[in-house]
């Protein structure tokens, strides 16, 4: 009996040092479906099992159902997930503390040659777990900085927090990721990664993401199948995605629709978040009930940017902005707020305006300009299809390729 349980063991042991496993670390399982999707198909590629710890229950931007066929999906590909009760709070120390340790014992099992964390909770967890640990068999920590809390314009105190944290941490990380320019100048001469690298976002799928042979016949079918409210082609469309919080910022949007007073602009907003009903309180009280619609989670993000006539993001805070790639790849042009990481995309007067975050009157006469000049949205949207093309998923997916085999780092 014992020598049997010493056998199997001992064939576990010597299984998982055999083995090239991968780990991804995020705090939460949407964050995985959405945008790490095409690293996982790279890293089974390059002969990785690969695995992921995250929450599979809360703090999700996507709808319980789509958590669930995300598993399904993972399970068909082969990929084990481990589910960590990640909170998106940096506060939870305790708890977080808890999550390394056990954390740190998976790793040591599974002797991960690459550990590729995101997000502020599970890049923190993640590195502090490996640290000192993976290096005893040749193994790789990869950070990918999503925007970090500390940008050009960002409140004092996330300076004071997250600045010192993500800097000591950088001497525990072999590769730090940052997704558009201002981080990557920022951390690039002062941070302790033995590569820092600027990678253009998570990609966007060009083919999915496309308004190649859209009739107007089509469009209006579109909209008489997506929508809520029957809207003609002669009525003018905004759309938004992203969350309803204060970071997304929608309301100053809508602030400006109600100083607009247009009956025949419209305003769609694809997201699910906290303050779904102030936002819907604040709708009200501006008389905008038949104008602006909360459509809550969507799956049909590609249709929606192609019955749409122009994408509008407004956030305070952006790493890489996925929505807007998809948008601009839609071939949509685009009213977005003026901060890092949409400076990255959008350029002024060629892809659209950029608007200072609360300059309502600037929200409201950037809308009224771009909806009365069809010609010049459509210029935009040509100009945002090519652009684009710098930032599409096979580009970034070869990029990432070579990051995690280390052919990246041999050319430098």
């Amino acid at each position: 009996m014992a020598q049997s349980v010493y056998l199997k063991v001992r064939a576990e042991n010597e299984n998982n040092v055999e083995k090239k496993r991968a780990l991804f670390v995020t705090t939460t399982a949407s964050m995985i479906d959405q945008f790490n999707r095409g690293n996982i198909d790279t890293l089974q590629k390059l002969g990785y099992e690969v695995h992921v710890a995250c929450n599979l229950n809360t703090g999700n931007t996507t709808s319980a159902m789509s958590t669930q066929k995300f598993i399904e999906d993972m399970q068909a590909l082969g990929v084990r997930i481990f589910d960590y009760h990640f909170t998106r709070t940096p506060f939870a120390y305790g708890k977080n503390m808890l999550l390394s340790l056990k954390l740190r014992k998976q790793i040591k099992k599974y002797r991960y040659m690459i550990i590729h964390c995101h997000t502020p909770v599970g890049g923190v967890v993640a590195r502090i777990a490996a640290a000192f640990n993976v290096q005893k068999w040749g193994g790789k920590v990869i950070y990918t900085a999503h925007g970090f809390h500390f940008f050009r314009g960002a409140p004092r105190k996330n300076w004071v927090l997250f600045y010192p944290i993500e800097r000591e941490l950088s001497w525990v990380t072999d590769t730090l990721i940052t997704i558009n320019r201002e981080d990557y100048s920022r951390v690039k001469n002062c941070f302790h990664a033995t590569n820092i690298v600027y990678v253009p976002g998570v990609g966007v799928d060009t083919d999915i993401y496309t308004n190649e042979g859209l009739s107007l016949k089509k469009k209006r079918e579109l909209r008489e199948k997506k929508l809520p409210i029957c809207c003609s082609l002669n009525d003018i469309i905004l759309f938004s995605v992203g969350e309803l919080n204060n970071n997304k910022n929608h309301r100053v949007i809508i602030k400006a629709l109600g100083k607009i007073r247009n009956p025949n602009i419209f305003y769609f907003i694809a997201g699910i978040g906290g303050q779904k009903e102030r936002l819907k309180k604040y709708i009200e009280e501006l008389g905008l009930s038949k104008q602006v619609y909360l459509l809550g989670y969507r799956d049909d993000i590609d249709d929606l940017m192609r019955l749409s006539d122009i994408f509008v993001l407004p956030s305070r805070r952006e790493g890489l902005n996925v929505s807007l790639m998809e948008a601009m790849s839609s071939g949509l042009p685009c009213v977005v707020s003026k901060i890092r990481g949409n400076c990255d995309l959008i350029e002024y007067d060629k892809g659209g305006y950029l608007v200072d975050v609360d300059d309502d009157d600037g929200w409201k006469e950037s809308i009224v300009k771009i909806c009365s000049r069809e010609a010049e949205r459509e210029r935009f949207g040509k100009y945002n299809k090519l652009r684009i093309k710098d930032f599409s998923q096979e580009k970034v997916q070869g990029i990432m390729a070579a990051i995690y085999s280390g052919r990246y780092f041999q050319n430098k």
